[in-house]
């Protein structure tokens, strides 16, 4: 008797597994992006004994037409009617679960991705990604049509048996908006099965400059844990866009290589070339600094006969001729605006130093700076520098895999 009750159970498991995967790729589903207690009904007045961690599916059985306030009233949610896979249901306030995101609400990045497969490991040898989403409202004035729309998203990974793990992927608030730009699958620790890899895209209202950072995730221990994170954007003050824009990032294998042309906050901008490498240390499961960051000069050369200068200003003394293709040492920069034909124009002067042991001030517009990826972007912004540098941007790449 024992045997057949213990063979009826482990067939009631493998229907819900069955029905977990199916769940995911057919219906609106729930994942708990937290731990979560059940509720009799959709109130916090009556909870329940069933309680299930982070990463538990759920089947939606129900919701409210309206919204509630969670129990700190900064914010207002649905409740869902969920289902467990063991079979228990109860209400839960919606700001513990991601819902499925109907498609027509997908970023172009996810198109392709929502309710894919993918082969990773640490168990979820296969599993489905998907986007859920947390949509609800922030709770800042009585009348709640005045209350602006509040949503996080996540990318979630489930197993035929249920089990999900999630990262979030993007908000959307009054604070501002962070989404994922662009998404990759490549295995840099080198076991066989790919991390996942972001480039998150953060904006806020007091400042019209998109910052941009790389994020790089595992499946380790059976959640995703993040290896790996560096920010692109290069700003000067922490608020205009440098005129390098953004960090290189290469991945090659189980290394991550990064190099960018720092300008330092100030008038006179010190200019250097930064590098610096990670390696997978597969015994500590992490990336491992494999060459610390080390700065270098900017090598310059003349692109045509360049007045040396002796000062910025405007009426500074000439100190003679550089001929075309002398080599120099950039050491910084500085940007004035000049009035030319009733319009402000910006020039940029470089203070060099060249071979003879003498030094000045140059045009930037006169000069070829080497700069590995950056030559040719930097060549581009001191031919016309912008008068608003939130005007500066380029469709150049900046992460690469090899």
């Amino acid at each position: 008797m024992r045997v057949l009750i213990l063979a009826l159970s482990l067939l009631f498991v493998d229907c819900n597994c069955v029905l977990a995967f199916d769940f995911v790729t057919h219906e609106r589903v729930a994942v708990s992006v937290v731990a979560l207690r059940f509720y009799q009904d959709s109130s916090f007045a009556l909870p329940t004994n069933f309680n299930y961690p982070e990463g538990h599916l759920f089947e939606i059985l129900d919701e409210t037409l309206a919204e509630y306030p969670d129990n700190a009233f900064d914010q207002t949610f649905k409740w869902y009617h969920l289902k467990a896979l063991d079979g228990n249901s109860g209400w839960v306030l919606g700001d513990a679960v991601a819902i499925t995101v109907p498609v027509s609400m997908l970023d172009e990045v996810w198109t392709h991705v929502h309710k894919s497969q993918g082969t990773f490991n640490n168990g979820f040898d296969e599993a489905l990604l998907w986007i859920g989403m947390i949509e609800g409202h922030d709770n800042f004035y009585p009348e709640a049509v005045r209350n602006p729309q509040y949503r996080e998203f996540y990318l979630v990974a489930s197993t035929a048996q249920g089990k999900c793990a999630s990262v979030p992927i993007g908000i959307s608030s009054t604070q501002g908006r962070t989404r994922v730009k662009r998404f990759w699958q490549r295995d840099l620790t080198g076991d066989g099965a790919p991390e996942l890899i972001f480039e998150m895209a953060a904006k806020s209202p007091n400042n019209p400059v998109e910052v941009c950072k790389i994020e790089v995730y595992s499946f380790q221990s059976g959640a995703l844990t993040r290896l790996f994170d560096e920010k692109l954007t290069l700003l000067i003050d922490d608020k205009l866009p440098a005129p390098s824009v953004c960090k290189t990032i290469n991945f090659d294998g189980d290394i991550i290589r990064i190099g960018y042309v720092q300008y330092d906050e100030g008038v006179e901008q010190t200019v250097r070339y930064i590098t610096s490498s990670y390696m997978w240390d597969n015994r500590l499961k992490e990336f491992k600094v494999l060459y610390p960051e080390s700065k270098k000069e900017l090598v310059a050369h003349m692109k045509t006969i360049t007045p040396l200068m002796s000062s910025t200003a405007i009426d500074g003394k000439i100190l003679g001729l550089l001929e075309y293709k002398t080599e120099a040492r950039l050491q910084k920069v500085v940007e004035r605006t000049v009035r030319f034909q009733n319009k402000d124009v910006v020039e940029a002067l470089g203070y060099v130093l060249l071979a003879d042991g003498s030094n000045g001030w140059v045009s930037m517009r006169d000069v070829s700076v080497q700069a590995e990826e950056y030559s040719q972007l930097l060549e581009t912004y001191y031919a016309k520098p912008p008068v608003n540098k939130n005007d500066w941007m380029t469709t150049q790449e900046f992460v690469f895999f090899d």
